[in-house]
């Protein structure tokens, strides 16, 4: 049976895709950053990884249920700091990190419970998750130097709230991942 590389995405404001884009082109000039191109910006929501296709209907229908019955204030992200992630002394990736409102965060956690109650495995599903952006990918250490933490740190204040939840696929190549929609819910009409 074929697999899917799925994951749940909370798709970026242009205007904060814009400042991602400029912030890459100021500060990540080094050969040592792979760039996210601009239209695979995004906040990973939940990460579901290969998931076999007679698996992908519970899924969609699952986060309908979910959708349905949540009656939470507005979801919010607030995005606050581009630093290194998710370790400073070996990176692996520049990000904008942040906190997200706690309705949110409850969303998250009924999909995950209702996931995993079905057989569905999630591979991030604790309750430690982090509200971020991947804006850059480091690559391998020994071939660059990476620039201090202090040269590419900087403050973020963007808030936004969140109307949809998209069903992304992911497809890995040499040249990074790229992704599809496969299905978009949404949570609040705008």
């Amino acid at each position: 049976m074929n697999s899917q590389r799925l994951f749940l995405a909370i798709k970026l404001p242009k205007t904060l895709q814009e400042r991602l884009i400029n912030y890459q082109t100021k500060f990540l000039v080094y050969p040592i950053f792979r760039l996210v191109p601009s239209d695979n910006l995004h906040l990973t929501f939940i990460f579901l990884g290969d998931v076999k296709s007679d698996k992908i209907s519970f899924i969609e229908k699952i986060i309908q249920e979910v959708k349905q019955m949540f009656t939470e204030s507005v979801i919010t992200i607030h995005l606050q700091d581009i630093t290194y992630g998710p370790h400073q002394k070996s990176p692996r990736l520049v990000w904008a990190k942040g906190t997200a409102s706690s309705s949110l965060f409850h969303l998250r956690q009924q999909i995950v419970s209702r996931l995993l109650s079905q057989g569905i495995y999630v591979s991030d599903a604790s309750n430690e998750w982090l509200p971020h952006v991947t804006i850059a990918r480091v690559r391998n250490h020994s071939l660059f130097s990476l620039p201090p933490a202090s040269t590419i740190e900087q403050k973020l204040v963007f808030d936004f709230s969140v109307f949809d939840i998209w069903l992304m696929e992911s497809f890995l190549s040499p040249r990074g991942s790229y992704y599809k929609d496969q299905e978009k819910f949404t949570i609040y009409e705008k």
